[in-house]
């Protein structure tokens, strides 16, 4: 139905249903799912030839931005936090496993938190394109799918999977967590700012 032009009164029941497509596939990210978009493979969408489209485009990247960037700084902190209180207790015998229940929590927070980031932009792009003509609500539709949801599924990814990393690979991980963590951090800042 989202490949066809939309009739006015079923954009509503396509972003529903699309806003629930987009909960399953950030919920159900495996950071080494082959297929899935990464950070570099994605871009930003042109402009279009409606003014209120465009408009209403970029109120949406905003809203997704706002939401993404709260997301990837959350995530920040924790794994930041988790990593300096694993080095302070090295020696301690539980510092492992309290490290990984740390970057667990981190990972459904993740999860949590752009699941709230996807809802603000959907309901964003439902506000805006309720009295849009079907055209402009298609093409809507194809941006949310695109670019909200590709978008926050790439930074889920791109967080969840360097968890999985650190926790498998921790002993030779730790010694250069925090650079990890700096540059990880610095391409998913990079990565927002240029898709929403």
């Amino acid at each position: 139905m989202t490949s066809a032009t939309l009739a006015s009164n079923d954009f509503l029941a396509v972003m529903k249903e699309q806003r629930a497509q987009a909960y399953q596939s950030v919920a159900n990210l495996k950071p080494s799912t082959k297929g899935r978009i990464s950070l570099e493979e994605m871009q930003p969408l042109p402009a279009s030839n409606s003014d209120a489209l465009d408009d209403a485009i970029q109120q949406i990247k905003a809203v997704a931005n706002t939401s993404a960037t709260a997301t990837a700084d959350q995530a920040h902190n924790e794994i930041t936090a988790a990593t300096t209180t694993y080095k302070k207790s090295m020696g301690d015998s539980n510092a492992k496993s309290d490290f990984e229940q740390q970057m667990e929590k981190c990972k459904s927070n993740v999860i949590n938190n752009a699941r709230t980031g996807i809802d603000k932009a959907y309901d964003k792009a439902q506000e805006l394109g309720a009295n849009m003509s079907p055209s402009e609500q298609n093409s809507l539709v194809n941006f949310m799918k695109t670019v909200v949801e590709e978008g926050f599924g790439a930074v889920v990814n791109e967080i969840t999977g360097f968890i999985v990393n650190a926790i498998r690979t921790l002993s030779s991980w730790i010694q250069g967590a925090f650079e990890a963590i700096k540059e990880v951090f610095a391409k998913i800042a990079a990565f927002i700012k240029s898709i929403f």
